[in-house]
């Protein structure tokens, strides 16, 4: 069998399929179209956890190197020019 033959037989066999469950193709783009922003959406999420953690420990070294400087180092650190 040739691979365009073979290629149109599935063409027709999933055509067919859709057709016997009465499934709307654009139905099912549409479905997976959502289902694949979905998932770009979690992605996004999960990445956005992850910098806000790494933020939230940046702060909290900077916090605690704050905390070890004695009083003339931070008060001086008050008036530094940047």
């Amino acid at each position: 069998m040739r691979l365009t033959e073979h290629i149109q037989n599935n063409k027709d066999r999933l055509q067919q399929y859709f057709t016997t469950k009465q499934i709307d193709i654009n139905q099912l783009n549409v479905g997976i179209q959502i289902l694949e922003d979905f998932e770009k959406a979690v992605r996004l999420h999960d990445f956005n956890l992850r910098c806000a953690e790494l933020d939230k420990q940046h702060a909290e070294q900077k916090l605690e190197q704050y905390k070890n400087r004695s009083f003339w180092q931070k008060l001086k650190g008050l008036f530094k020019n940047d």
